[in-house]
């Protein structure tokens, strides 16, 4: 058994892992299942997220504003499963602004202390060079174009990573991706003239956890996403 253990602690000692890191477990809280929710109405929301590694949400071990959740409207719930299957086109962009500032100034579709993200979209879509000048703003920071209040540079940021964060950003415009911040809230639904009785919500909540000893290679999600009705 000495031995055993000495071999452990020259393993670790080397800078290797003896462990693989955990998924998260996410659950939606409320609203449940197949609620049927109002249109134009708030609907509060609230998550719960357990990490063997990161810690525990009901303990403020969580870090709020990394949780996630996705809000999406879907005329005929056929088109859920669909949806899912591509959902990581959002999570992935989403998940790297939640480990920098970006979601503290932004948010989908209301103005923040910035701009929302399809309102930079709707400027910026039809735009020659819009990615390559969004990249370099990003990065430097700077003020005067959506008012006088400054956004900070970004400088331990590679222009590959922004771009591949512009790149999402600048699909906004037509079909925003609804998305809150925080283990609980309230998201909005649609005002929608004419609903049919297979229209539905999709929630999706999110975390992406931190891997072992912040190893980007070793970070893994969880997600849990449920159905929602819809009606007058």
């Amino acid at each position: 058994m000495g031995i055993f253990l000495l071999y452990l602690i020259s393993f670790t000692a080397h800078g290797q892992s003896v462990s693989e890191n955990n998924a998260p477990i996410v659950e939606i809280i409320k609203p449940k299942a197949n609620k049927k929710l109002k249109c134009n109405s708030l609907v509060p929301y609230s998550i719960s997220v357990k990490d063997v590694e990161d810690g525990n949400s009901a303990y403020e071990e969580i870090a709020n504003f990394e949780i996630i959740l996705l809000s999406k409207y879907l005329e005929d719930s056929s088109l859920a499963t669909e949806y899912l299957e591509n959902i990581n086109k959002d999570l992935e962009p989403l998940f790297a602004m939640s480990k920098s500032t970006c979601l503290s100034c932004h948010a989908a579709t209301h103005k923040l202390i910035g701009p929302s993200f399809d309102m930079i979209s709707k400027r910026y879509n039809d735009q020659e060079n819009a990615k390559t000048y969004l990249v370099e703003k990003v990065i430097a920071g700077g003020s005067g174009i959506w008012g006088e209040v400054p956004m900070l540079p970004h400088p331990g940021l590679s222009k590959q990573e922004v771009g591949f964060l512009i790149d999402w950003i600048l699909s906004q415009a037509d079909n925003p991706t609804q998305f809150y911040i925080g283990g609980a809230g309230a998201f909005k639904t649609k005002e929608v003239q004419t609903i049919s009785n297979k229209s539905v919500y999709i929630l999706t909540a999110a975390y992406e956890d931190h891997g072992i000893s912040d190893d980007s290679k070793s970070k893994k999600h969880g997600t849990h996403s449920i159905k929602l009705m819809i009606g007058k």
